[in-house]
Order: C-alpha cells, then sequence, then structure tokens
C-alpha cells in the first residue's frame, strides 16, 4: 500500500506550487495520480527555465502538451478545475497529516502480516518510519558544507568487464534497473555485474528467481578457469541468498566483516520478491521505495526486471513489468533486446532508456558471449 493523495488536496496543492506560495518538495511525483503527476512535472520545468510565479494554465498546457503530448482540452479542464481549491500555505500541512494517517495504516498492514507470518522483520517497520516520517534535528546552508575546496565529482563503482556501459552511466551507482525478454541474459549480466563489483566492494546476490546456487557456482568455475585459488580470490566478497528476508541482517554482516563503505545487492529478480497477492503491484513499489532509501545508506541496488509482453522488441520505460515506480526509482534503467529468430551466440543489443547521472541514452553497445572465458560478456562496439 502506498499513499495517494485525494483529488482534491492534491490539486490545491499543485496551485500553491504554481503560485508560488509552496515549493514543489511539499510533495512527490509518486503521491500523484497520472495527471496530476504530468502536472506536476510541467510546472517544475517552468520553474527549472525560470519562469516567476504564478504560473499562467496557459503555459502549463503548453508545457504538458510539450512534455507528454497531453489531450487538450481534458488536461484544460483539469486545470480549470484548480480554481476552485485555494489555499495558502496550510495546506503542507494538510498533506502532512494525510501522509502521517497513511503511515500508521501501513505499520499496521505491516505488523499483521508479520504477526500472521510468526516472523518478526524490523528492518521493514523501521524503513517505513524512515522513508515516511523522517525528522532533521536542523538544517545548515548549503555554504556550510564546503569548506576551503569543491569535493571531486561523484562516481559510482568502475565496471572493468564493461566499460563502454561504466562510462555511460558514470559507475554503478544509484539503483540499476536491467529489463528485457527471456532468455537473453539479464541474469547472467546481472551475476558478471556482481562478480565486478566485488573485487572492490561487498556484493550480495539475492537469487529469488531461482537461477540456482549449483547453477551459479559453475558459471564462476568457468570464470576462474576451474582454478580454487582464482575462484576464491574472485569471490571473497560475493555473497549468495535465496531470500532477501535478511536483507537488513545481511547489510549489517558485510560492514562487519568488510567495513563501513559501498556495498551492491543484486535482485534477481523485481517480480519474484515476496509481496501481498491482494496487494502485488503496491508490495513491489514498496520495494522499490525500500531500495531508494537504502541507496542513501551508501547501497548500491542492481535488480532484473521481466519485461511487459507487449512491449517485446522494444526498448522504452514502459516495457519494464508490474510497476511504473520504476520510471522514478531507477537511477539507470537498461533494456536488452535482440533480433527475432536469433540464437544465443548472436550479440545482445544494450539500450539505455533512463541514465540519471550519465548523458548517454538509447543503443549504446552490444553485448557478445566472452570466448577467452574472462567474463560471460564482452562489449561490442555499435
Amino acid at each position: 500500500m502506498k499513499i495517494r493523495l485525494a483529488a482534491d488536496l492534491e490539486k490545491a496543492l499543485l496551485r500553491s506550487i504554481a503560485e508560488g506560495i509552496c515549493q514543489p518538495d511539499v510533495v512527490t511525483p509518486e503521491e500523484l495520480s497520472k495527471t496530476a503527476r504530468q502536472t506536476y512535472e510541467s510546472i517544475c520545468y517552468l520553474l527549472k527555465k525560470k519562469a516567476s510565479p504564478p504560473l499562467r494554465p496557459t503555459s502549463i498546457l503548453l508545457m504538458a502538451q510539450n512534455l507528454f503530448g497531453v489531450e487538450k482540452e481534458q488536461f484544460k479542464a483539469y486545470l480549470a478545475s484548480f480554481k476552485e481549491l485555494e489555499a495558502g500555505g496550510e495546506v503542507a500541512s494538510i498533506a502532512r497529516a494525510a501522509r502521517e494517517k497513511a503511515l500508521l495504516v501501513r505499520l499496521i498492514n505491516e505488523a499483521g502480516t508479520q504477526l500472521a507470518k510468526g516472523h518478526l522483520d524490523v528492518s521493514s517497520i523501521k524503513t517505513l518510519v524512515e522513508a515516511n516520517h523522517g525528522a532533521s534535528a536542523g538544517i545548515a546552508p548549503l555554504a556550510m558544507s564546503v569548506q576551503d575546496k569543491f569535493p571531486e565529482p561523484p562516481v559510482g563503482i568502475a565496471i572493468r568487464s564493461l566499460p563502454t556501459i561504466s562510462k555511460a552511466a558514470n559507475g554503478l551507482i544509484g539503483v540499476w534497473i536491467i529489463g528485457g525478454e527471456p532468455g537473453l541474459g539479464k541474469s547472467t549480466l546481472a551475476f558478471q555485474l556482481a562478480l565486478d563489483a566485488a573485487s572492490n566492494i561487498p556484493a550480495i546476490y539475492y537469487d529469488s528467481d531461482g537461477t540456482g546456487y549449483e547453477w551459479l557456482l559453475d558459471r564462476t568455475r568457468c570464470i576462474a578457469g576451474s582454478s580454487i585459488k582464482t575462484f576464491r580470490k574472485l569471490t571473497e566478497k560475493l555473497y549468495l541468498r535465496e531470500t532477501i528476508s535478511t536483507l537488513e541482517d545481511d547489510l549489517s554482516f558485510a560492514r562487519k566483516e568488510h567495513g563501513e563503505g559501498k556495498i551492491l545487492i543484486v535482485v534477481d529478480s523485481l517480480q519474484s520478491l515476496p509481496s501481498s497477492i491482494k496487494y502485488k503491484k503496491e508490495s513491489l513499489d514498496s520495494w522499490l521505495n525500500r531500495f531508494k532509501q537504502l541507496t542513501k545508506k551508501d547501497v548500491i541496488v542492481l535488480a532484473v526486471s521481466e519485461q511487459n509482453r507487449a512491449t517485446y522488441g522494444e526498448a522504452k520505460m514502459s516495457g519494464f513489468k508490474g510497476s511504473g515506480d520504476i520510471e522514478y526509482a531507477g537511477s539507470l534503467c537498461m533494456q536488452l533486446l535482440q533480433e527475432e529468430d536469433s540464437d544465443s551466440d548472436d550479440p545482445v543489443e544494450v539500450h539505455i532508456v533512463k541514465n540519471r547521472h550519465g548523458k548517454r541514452k538509447g543503443h549504446i553497445v552490444d553485448l557478445e558471449r566472452d570466448p577467452k572465458k574472462e567474463f560471460w560478456f564482452e562489449e561490442s562496439p555499435v
């Protein structure tokens, strides 16, 4: 279950942002309906371009048409409905009260689920509270965050086996999502990235999709050239799990064993995560929100996603199965494509459809089976 603001409340909030009464961070896109989200993004875009509040409805409409191709009359009617919802800065307090009520409901539901299972997962309750009810001891101006010189620009973990992808994404950082049709090598690529990253940082691979410990072990044996010594060197920071229920304990263990610093978790796959049958989409959204919160604690998340059957053969954001929140949770979203009637040895195309920390998008590289067996995939220029 995830909070969705009431229709009138989200309109009042959007109007207050457009009029300059409240800042855009009074609400998040995930809390809004589709039309409200398009309105919010259009308003934010105008404000980023130095448009001065109050913003005219016509300007918002034109921007929404440009960004999302909205239907003119329907969207115009939606903006017109704002007129009856004039609210001042107190609308932010109303929104905060709505979030607190939703949080209580989520905590009660989570406690009920854990009671039914007879298993206490404190980490999931802690994550809910931190994500929805975080409190700050105080704030300081940005000027105080820099001393005598600027820090180095942020950069992710370098992927030595896939340098083109690594450079395009500015390294492994944030939340990466790998999508694609069955059989293209999503799990293989995810495990290669985990093994590669494990040369620098601890990596925990959650095989909830059931690839199997023996199969993953055999893949690593091939890369190690059947050398036990090489195998141990490659995997001394790599851990395999069949369930993600121990996530919080696993992270604590990794920090205890390897010290503070970044940790990679690989989730294969999103659609195989534990979820409520009745509220499967809401459960998946909650997992995505949990992963986003973990990135604030030096955790890098790499997740495999199934692809919607209707988008087979295409690379687009709507291709990820089960949750539109992937569009907002992912720092880098990539999809694997292959020509129809291809066999397993033919190249696999890598398309980046979202790239928050880099500039490149589109078809950036092909992956081919590595004949040297240094890794499973090697890059081939487009």
